[in-house]
């Protein structure tokens, strides 16, 4: 539960522990300007759409991103949203795209590649290397 006098929430998952502070300080720097901002890395694969594993088409990269977290957001703007949405039983895979759903522009702050997000044993294997060879600049 978050007072009444909050401006700025930050909504983060538990599996991206490599946030730096400087991305974080960027993103709320951002915020002020644009009350829904999220951090982004650059697509670095080649993107394909299949169907019956046949290839369908390759999709330019050019303007796809990864989003990541944490997502900020002026918390009165982002409370509305998602009250909105559960009255409207609308699911979504991210709280950025609730933004997007109800008309209200989100921006982007490119963010740290260390900023993985770890889902599978491969993930926490990155991780462990992460970690024990001092490749985080802050964490």
């Amino acid at each position: 539960m978050c007072s009444s006098n909050t401006k700025y929430i930050l909504i983060h998952d538990g599996v991206r522990p490599f946030i730096s502070s400087e991305d974080i300080t960027r993103l709320l720097e951002s915020v002020e300007e644009h009350k829904a901002v999220i951090p982004i890395s650059k697509i670095k694969n080649t993107i394909k759409e299949i169907q019956n594993n046949k290839i369908i088409k390759t999709i330019s990269k050019e303007n796809l991103v990864n989003a990541l977290t944490p997502q900020v957001f002026e918390f009165d703007l982002i409370k509305s949203c998602h009250q909105k949405a559960k009255s409207e039983k609308l699911y979504f895979t991210d709280d950025a795209a609730i933004l997007e759903h109800f008309g209200y522009p989100v921006y982007t702050v490119e963010c740290d590649s260390f900023n993985i997000k770890i889902t599978d044993i491969h993930d926490l294997q990155i991780a462990k290397v992460l970690l024990e060879n001092n490749f985080l600049k802050d964490n």
